[in-house]
């Protein structure tokens, strides 16, 4: 989902659980970086309308069977 979710959320790879951890501890210290979050997850969630998912999920199926 790094596609969707680049420049909005810290992205790690899911299996490194140290990276993960350090992630973690650094939103749960740093509060400028936490509000930066908090207003990026609004952000995104006012463009993630159930109308733009239903087109994207569309659009995916149609590029997968060369439509």
């Amino acid at each position: 989902l790094k596609e969707m979710y680049e420049g909005y959320a810290l992205l790690v790879d899911p299996t490194d659980t140290n990276v993960l951890a350090e992630k973690i501890l650094k939103v749960a210290k740093d509060n400028k970086l936490k509000r930066k979050m908090i207003e990026n997850g609004i952000t995104l969630s006012a463009k993630l309308t159930q109308v733009r998912m239903i087109e994207h999920t569309l659009g995916a199926y149609e590029k997968l069977l060369g439509m």
